[in-house]
């Protein structure tokens, strides 16, 4: 836009370089992590949440939560290595779940040391 000398052009309307900039933009995700309670990305207009691995997005788009393939904790552990984990190490499973687990030691000379994070 060229102005004739005596009048003032308004500046160019810029773009942001970041959808998210725009003007009225929200960031959902700074507040309460958007609700989310793993990963919140913010997105023009809205959030979204995501899970980390060996979880699923719940029904409320927000709770991620084992699949129920996983859901079930306990079972045999064997190893004749020096260490296995439970199957969502480092993840804790979900409140009140009661696992069982049966753990088999290939060689009777060694022993079972068991270390439990809180």
């Amino acid at each position: 836009v060229t102005c004739p000398p005596t009048v003032t052009c308004p500046p160019p309307p810029t773009c942001p370089s970041n959808p998210t900039d725009s003007p009225g933009e929200v960031d959902e995700c700074l507040t309460n992590n958007g609700g989310c309670s793993h990963t919140c990305t913010n997105i023009p207009g809205s959030h979204e949440c995501s899970c980390d691995p060996t979880y699923e997005l719940g029904s409320d788009q927000k709770t991620c939560v084992i699949p129920s393939s996983t859901s079930e904790c306990g079972g045999i552990l064997t190893s004749d290595t020096n260490g296995f984990t439970s199957l969502n190490y480092p993840r804790n499973y979900l409140p009140n779940m009661d696992c069982y687990w049966t753990i088999n030691l290939n060689d009777p000379t060694k022993t079972i040391e068991f270390t439990f994070a809180s």
